[in-house]
């Protein structure tokens, strides 16, 4: 057998050997084999592999264990009476005035409108505050158009190529950062995109299990990205049966998952 690929995911070391066109990957922890994944795909192996690794960390306790934690907080899930004042109600009003003001078929060739773009992010408290001065900085520039319309680009599918053009943009700023990238492409299209907040989101894989936790890197590059919206799909599927609307209502499930300890989780009614 050959070895292709060793990596450290946390704790583990992960390995993937290859013999007759066939894959095999182990998980080693604490000295010993904590789980073996068999394939015909290098690449399926190796990320099936990650996601075994995810489950060795001591925070793990998977997506039942997710859900059970959001109930502690909302005993009816996404229809607890103070889920929408508490989690989604000041999201959507924030989305409104960006379609209102900025909507995205315009952002696509926008000139001229820091402000509107400034005004949405000043309407959620997703930023940090050394975040949003930065935010402030760069859109009463003339960078602001260019990062506007990446955003936009990014929202309409076109992601890599949207996500160069706001890199660019925000790099003289220090404030080329996921959270910066995200924001507007989540309010635009949180059926398709999902607004990163990296250290709640990597704990969140970390108790669910998931590579994202292992893979996430703070430079902008697309495959942190498609990770993440992976990881958004895996519990989107897993939390069905508590209907989810879109992405809003699942980051808001990361961040109570992935943000509370036990002993902070509290109902609110």
């Amino acid at each position: 057998m050959k070895t292709i690929r060793e990596a450290k995911a946390g704790e583990a070391l992960l390995r993937l050997v290859g013999h007759n066109k066939t894959y095999f990957g182990i998980v080693i922890a604490g000295n010993a084999i904590r789980a073996k994944i068999e394939g015909g795909n290098p690449d399926d192996v190796w990320r099936r592999l990650h996601d075994e690794a995810a489950r060795t960390n001591p925070s793990y306790f998977g997506f039942s264990g997710a859900k059970a934690r959001f109930l502690r907080m909302f005993p009816d899930g996404f229809s607890t009476p103070g889920y929408g004042p508490h989690e989604r109600d000041y999201k959507l009003k924030a989305k409104s005035k960006l379609d209102a003001t900025l909507p995205l078929e315009d952002a696509l060739s926008a000139s001229g409108h820091g402000e509107s773009a400034l005004a949405a992010f000043r309407a959620t408290n997703l930023l940090s505050p050394f975040e949003s001065t930065r935010m402030q900085e760069a859109l009463r520039s003339r960078a602001a158009d260019a990062f506007i319309q990446g955003a936009a680009t990014f929202a309409i599918g076109e992601v890599e190529r949207g996500l160069n053009a706001m890199e660019d943009a925000l790099k003289p700023f220090d404030i080329a950062k996921w959270t910066a990238v995200t924001y507007l492409p989540f309010l635009w299209r949180p059926e398709a995109h999902m607004f990163l907040k990296p250290e709640v989101t990597k704990d969140f894989a970390q108790r669910v299990g998931h590579r994202f936790a292992d893979l996430y890197a703070a430079p902008l590059n697309i495959s942190i990205y498609r990770s993440l919206l992976d990881l958004v799909g895996e519990t989107a599927e897993s939390i069905a049966d508590f209907g989810p609307r879109d992405n809003i209502d699942i980051q808001s499930f990361i961040w109570v998952v992935g943000k509370y300890t036990t002993d902070e989780v509290q109902t609110v009614e």
